[in-house]
């Protein structure tokens, strides 16, 4: 809606977007929560369990109240699952709170009050087991993250499993610091960019088949949504989904494509669902990015195409209009989320630009290795272990080349988080100076069409 109403009333937008980040950074105080040294707690596991190296962390829904419990990293637990844990019971502090921790603020404004850990003592038990398409789900996670440990090791079977699934408590704190500081860390949190790899890797291969247009779309909506349920409900991956569920349903109504218009409407409805994530870092960010895309990507390969239109060699011609398009984006990405993320964590990447150039390829190659492993699995585990070669390449590139990047000194800006209501004017002025966006089909092709 803010996209909307900014193209006409811009001051009025950015007026109400400074009012709602002072609402919710200085408009009033957050409920403190009920403790108890020892409790009992029923309850259905609500969101995607979070896998750890040491613990795993879920949201248990007693019906009056949400509790965020950590159990043993090797417990198998699934969305829906009802559960039962004993243990001491502490209350989650506002982070403006001496004593409180960032992080918690998410589950605040999320509704979780507690917090409860029974990696060491106190009990877990699944009374009552989802064996629905949730319960299949979570038995691909874990069957996933199995496999990838015995082919490659913990170390980097945690990094595929972040790419594949957005499990990124499985990664090392060293590689998310260093790929933080390279500005790479969303490539670990499996959104916008895996949605585009796995829907374009679909169309590539549907295109090839005499398959009607329509029935294409139409599938790559299905695998879609099957991979938001086999991810958990992951908010990136769904956040994503339905901006390119919006986007392609559009196809199907014969209408041209209208991206911010797909947008809003995957804004309006994921917020209907989750309102607290407006706040939420990985909202924002995913929204101002593709936000960004939309309005500037296009003149950027068309401006690509006209430079590059003289050359002769059809491969140089390609070669450098996609070198222009993955800097290019990658500096439109930056440019539109670093007011975020200067105001979440006090840092802005140098190097990001150059650090995405080298590893962004890394996505699909992960995808490819995964989807030949998966595919010799069904013949012998050691032709499995064999095409996971491919996706240890992967994962070995993208760590090696965050590791130099990332760490290599003034890699990165930090500072004290700057004020929200700072940020949000600064991410305010690229959106107000784009103009009138390009349409998503040129007009000389619209014309063919």
């Amino acid at each position: 809606m803010g996209i909307w109403t900014g193209r006409r009333w811009p001051f009025l937008n950015a007026a109400l977007l400074l009012l709602g980040f002072w609402r919710a950074m200085w408009g009033g105080e957050l409920p403190y929560p009920i403790t108890a040294p020892d409790r009992v707690i029923e309850g259905r596991v609500i969101g995607s369990p979070t896998m750890g190296q040491r613990a795993q962390r879920i949201v248990v829904d007693s019906g009056k109240y949400k509790v965020l419990v950590y159990i043993p990293w090797d417990r198998h637990v699934a969305l829906g699952d009802y559960v039962r844990v004993r243990g001491e019971l502490q209350g989650i502090l506002p982070s403006r709170s001496k004593d409180g921790d960032p992080f918690d603020r998410y589950w605040l404004t999320h509704g979780v009050n507690e917090k409860m850990s029974v990696v060491w003592s106190g009990s877990f038990e699944v009374v009552e087991a989802n064996h629905s398409m949730g319960g299949m789900a979570a038995a691909w996670r874990y069957a996933t993250w199995d496999r990838l440990s015995r082919h490659m090791g913990r170390q980097d079977a945690g990094v595929a499993m972040a790419v594949l699934t957005g499990q990124q408590a499985l990664v090392d704190e060293g590689l998310i610091e260093a790929m933080r500081r390279a500005g790479t860390l969303h490539l670990l949190a499996a959104s916008g960019y895996n949605v585009m790899v796995l829907a374009a890797g679909l169309f590539l291969v549907l295109t090839r088949l005499p398959i009607p247009r329509s029935i294409q779309v139409t599938l790559v909506l299905f695998v879609l949504a099957a991979y938001c349920m086999a991810v958990g409900y992951k908010p990136s991956i769904v956040r994503a989904s339905l901006m390119a569920a919006a986007y392609l349903v559009s196809t199907l109504a014969l209408r041209t494509p209208d991206g911010l218009s797909s947008i809003a409407l995957a804004g309006i409805v994921y917020l209907l669902c989750e309102p607290g994530s407006a706040f939420d870092a990985g909202f924002q960010l995913s929204f101002m990015a593709v936000t960004g895309l939309v309005l500037f990507s296009p003149r950027l390969f068309h401006w690509a195409k006209k430079r590059t239109s003289g050359l002769r060699s059809s491969v140089a011609r390609w070669g450098l209009t996609a070198g222009i398009g993955v800097l290019g984006t990658t500096l439109i990405a930056h440019m539109f989320t670093a007011p975020v993320v200067a105001t979440h964590f006090g840092m802005v990447s140098v190097v990001s630009p150059l650090a995405n150039g080298l590893t962004a390829f890394a996505v699909p190659v992960i995808y490819i290795g995964e989807v030949l492993s998966v595919a010799a699995f069904a013949f012998s585990e050691p032709a499995s272990a064999l095409a996971e070669g491919v996706t240890h390449f992967g994962v070995v590139w993208m760590r090696s080349v965050n590791e130099v990047v990332g760490n290599a000194p003034g890699a990165a800006l930090e500072f004290a988080p700057i004020p929200s209501a700072v940020a949000a004017g600064l991410g305010a002025i690229p959106f107000l100076l784009s103009g009138e966006p390009r349409p998503a089909v040129p007009e000389d092709d619209a014309a063919i069409l």
